[in-house]
């Protein structure tokens, strides 16, 4: 199945800067995406601003958030952004076509989709999400319509343009299939943070699996957004540890969601994943065996603490063995495989994470070894936290 492209429409622009415009994509509340081709004979995605956007200063502003937020963004996970003219009459942006259908295409022609091929779909996405967020940007927009299932797998796409225009639907009560992919936060005026995120992958898998997002779509604005933020959910037929994932994905308040690092890691997972609240500290088993999930145990000290880490969950840690300045932190252990690498990441709320002897990224211990030790530093404005870290697989 491609990707599908309708004609140009009368008052679409017939060539953006060198590319000459062979069809239109889709459009958005804000721009427009045409199929264009370069003058080598490549095929490109031109995405542009609607002419009357381009006047609007706040409109460009947002275009070119979206622009930086795409360029940060691996390749791998999105499409390659070629080129940008932020600064001519009509500003666009020139990225990677990418042959293939939206999801949100694919399950309209051919219906749901289940199995190996969901789970990889979904594993794709949450692989997407942890480098989005990785890269410091939350898309705040991640539906169906916004995967586009490439040759090579699934992209998560549009980064800007969508968001600006979900805003306006919002208020005009006129566009209904984003909302029912919106976290409730989003609805009470809070900042949409990468909680919203992990919410919208959970509805998108919904979506993938039974045709149809977990609250619904049908009525008018306020009866959806009514649903995301009192009902239940409605999994349908979903089963299995990817149900289970899901439903904590749904949770209404966003501190109970797990953040991108744990859907991955548990989408990776062999075994069986608990949709349970994850257990107190120091309480999470006595190691030995290879858990469920197929993940080694980790035994983590921290002060006189002791920790049995299984890699299905997160951890509250802190207080005891730490030093601490201002006031008490928790944080949160987060024990993943990623990229082939068993790793350990450390996050903790409204602070700045320096991991000693850190990798690749600057709050994870990379396990090379049996053992690992080190020092976490935590940064909340002026002030500094230390904790003494020892981590040993059992």
């Amino acid at each position: 199945m491609n990707m599908p492209v309708e004609p140009l429409r009368a008052g679409d622009p017939t060539r953006i800067g060198p590319y000459r415009l062979l069809g239109r994509i889709g459009c958005g509340g804000q721009g427009c995406v045409y199929l264009g081709k370069a003058p080598g004979g490549r095929e490109v995605a031109v995405k542009a601003l609607h002419v009357g956007g381009a006047d609007d200063g706040a409109a460009r502003r947002r275009f070119a958030r979206g622009l930086r937020a795409a360029r940060a963004v691996p390749a791998e996970h999105t499409a390659v952004v070629y080129e940008a003219d932020l600064d001519g009459d009509l500003p666009y942006m020139v990225i990677e076509y990418i042959d293939g259908p939206s999801l949100q295409q694919a399950v309209e022609g051919r219906g749901p989709i289940a199995g190996t091929p969901l789970r990889r779909l979904a594993t794709q996405m949450a692989t997407a999400m942890v480098a989005i967020h990785e890269a410091g940007v939350v898309h705040r927009d991640l539906k169906p319509a916004n995967v586009l299932l490439g040759p090579d797998g699934a992209r998560v796409v549009d980064f800007g343009i969508a968001q600006a225009a979900e805003a306006t639907a919002l208020q005009s009560s006129v566009v209904m299939g984003t909302f029912a992919y919106m976290a409730p936060e989003q609805f009470g005026g809070e900042p949409a943070g990468p909680a919203a995120d992990v919410f919208a992958w959970a509805a998108t898998v919904v979506f993938a699996a039974t045709g149809r997002p977990p609250y619904g779509e049908g009525g008018n604005v306020a009866a959806v957004i009514h649903r995301i933020i009192h009902d239940q959910p409605d999994l349908g037929a979903l089963a299995g540890p990817l149900r289970s994932i899901v439903l904590r994905c749904l949770a209404k308040r966003p501190a109970e969601r797990p953040t991108a690092w744990w859907v991955l890691q548990a989408m990776l997972a062999r075994g069986a994943v608990p949709a349970a609240a994850p257990p107190a500290a120091g309480k999470g088993g006595t190691g030995g065996d290879v858990g469920a999930a197929g993940v080694p145990p980790l035994r983590v000290t921290v002060g006189r603490a002791v920790h049995v880490l299984d890699g299905t969950r997160p951890y509250t840690v802190g207080g005891h063995g730490c030093t601490i300045e201002v006031a008490r932190l928790s944080g949160e252990l987060l024990y993943l495989r990623y990229r082939g690498a068993w790793m350990v990441r450390v996050r903790i709320p409204d602070a700045d994470i320096r991991v000693e002897g850190g990798r690749r990224h600057r709050d994870t211990f990379t396990l090379a070894e049996p053992g690992a030790r080190g020092t976490i530093s935590a940064y909340v404005g002026e002030y500094r936290v230390t904790c003494k870290l020892d981590l040993e697989t059992c």
